[in-house]
């Protein structure tokens, strides 16, 4: 039996198998467990959905645990995996997420793995959630809202008969190890070893030669790993440091809008007009738009600002330049498209005025001078002072005694 490290729910439903990554789960409502103040023992949790942003109907908060058809039904993905896609996706999404015979496969290993019909569909699949949360007395609501992804999936690690599926589906080849949302912080040695090992044993993405591609034309059967890879893992140290950061105090006054709770202080903010730093994630999302983030938009006589899409569908945040074609605003985007978009880094820090925009009541940042955008929650002087003290201190704990 498995060892839980996370905030977990167990005797959980599995009732469909929705692809290579995804599966659609009834929430056993008395199965939540969160460590206790102490660490050295679990307490009861209540199995509810997210806050501030549920929106779980109150008759599902009387669920019966001995009555399946009273739970809550969610869709899971299986954190730290990213098997391909077998399933059309948005229009504009399907640049950066092709349907692949890779992807196919995917779905079937998941599906027999689980039992599922050949249509997804499971019987009564029992399976245990646990989320990636370290810090004591994290309940399950608040482990959902901070494990919520764009489309509204709880990432979660799944177990079925006491075995990670999650590690399991990166071990048969399916999967990379996933890090380009960070490292995974419960299981990493595990995920890391089962990557090795598919690739020693050819399996999977890392067989190309061993697929048929017979059934799919000229599709490649899987993506561009090479490509791929240096990407997330770029992404990856940056929220390595982040942690790293914010485990020393660095990061207390930053902003995350896609946090659920750093989303409500943004929006007070926003509507006071008051200053603030925000961490932003650039990373593509949209094919029709410049770099995956941007888009001109024109006024009256003529002008063009420009709109950087900075945050998500569930927590929306933008970055606004007035004029997209000053002098001062094309240093801007050289700079973000060289240093941040795409296929780079991504993530970097900007300061600035935050506003609503009323159109839409989304809160936005005016963005005017490149000295507004930073790699560091400090300023730079700053931060190699602060690194500096905790290196030393380090070094001081590790030296011998004199």
């Amino acid at each position: 039996m498995h060892s839980f490290h996370g905030t977990f729910i167990r005797n959980c439903i599995v009732t469909h198998v929705i692809d290579g990554k995804t599966i659609r789960v009834l929430l056993n409502p008395d199965g939540g467990q969160q460590r206790s103040s102490t660490g050295d023992g679990w307490e009861d949790s209540l199995v509810v959905g997210s806050e501030p942003t549920s929106r779980i109907p109150s008759d599902e908060l009387d669920a019966s645990s001995v009555d399946p058809t009273t739970w809550e039904k969610v869709d899971v993905r299986l954190i730290y995996v990213d098997t391909e896609e077998s399933l059309d996706v948005k229009k504009e999404e399907q640049a950066y997420k092709p349907i692949t015979p890779a992807g196919v496969e995917a779905f079937d290993w998941l599906k027999k793995r689980l039992g599922s019909a050949a249509d997804g569909r499971c019987g009564d699949v029992e399976v245990d959630i646990e989320f990636d949360t370290c810090e004591f007395m994290t309940s399950v609501s608040r482990a959902r809202e901070y494990s919520l992804d764009k489309y509204g999936r709880v990432l979660a690690y799944v177990y079925h008969n006491g075995n990670s599926v999650n590690v399991e589906t990166v071990l048969a080849g399916q999967s990379p190890y996933f890090t380009k949302h960070g490292r995974s912080r419960l299981y990493h040695g595990e995920f890391a070893l089962a990557e090795k090992l598919a690739i020693e044993n050819i399996r999977g993405i890392w067989d190309p030669a061993g697929a048929s591609l017979a059934s799919f034309g000229m599709l490649e059967y899987s993506r561009d790993y090479r490509r791929l890879l240096p990407w997330w893992r770029e992404r990856e140290l940056f929220i390595e440091d982040w942690r790293h950061w914010g485990h020393l105090g660095l990061t207390k006054d930053i902003l995350n809008p896609r946090d659920a709770r750093d989303y409500q202080k943004l929006l007070v903010a926003a509507a006071a007009r008051e200053k603030a730093t925000i961490l932003v994630d650039l990373q593509p999302t949209q094919s029709n738009l410049y770099d995956g983030v941007m888009q001109l938009i024109r006024y009256e006589g003529g002008k063009q600002g420009l709109c950087i899409f900075a945050g998500t569908r569930r927590y929306p945040f933008n970055l606004w330049m007035d004029d997209a074609n000053s002098m001062e605003s094309g240093r801007l985007q050289a700079l973000l498209h060289a240093r941040y978009c795409q296929n780079a880094r991504n993530f970097c820090f900007i300061t600035g005025s935050l506003f609503i925009f009323h159109a839409k009541n989304r809160p936005q940042m005016l963005l005017e001078s490149c000295e507004q955008v930073s790699d560091f929650p400090l300023r730079p002087d700053d931060m190699s002072q602060k690194l500096r003290g905790h290196h030393r201190a380090g070094a001081a704990k590790s030296s011998p005694a004199a």
